[in-house]
């Protein structure tokens, strides 16, 4: 039988850093899982930029290796930060 039910939880990756301005949440079906990564990249950062896309890309491999099967979706503002940047 199919449930439209879903559930939310916060998703902390072991090396979460307080710095960036990045919550990830763990949406669960019955049948599907996704993790939406919502990000908020000011204009004049306090960072340097590749130390937010290292972060960025090691999340990523966090997730594929504990829930390999789950849709990942990154979203928010991330004003000055180029596209190809982040896709690569």
């Amino acid at each position: 039988m199919y449930s439209n039910r879903l559930s939310s939880s916060l998703w902390k990756p072991a090396s979460d850093q307080s710095d960036f301005e990045l919550m990830w949440v763990r949406v669960q079906s019955d049948e599907h899982d996704a993790i939406i990564g919502a990000i908020y990249h000011p204009p004049k950062p306090i960072y340097a930029v590749a130390d937010l896309l290292c972060h960025i890309d090691s999340c990523l491999e966090a997730i594929a290796r504990d829930v390999p099967t789950a849709l990942v979706v990154l979203t928010g503002d991330f004003n000055g930060l180029s596209d190809s940047d982040v896709v690569s």
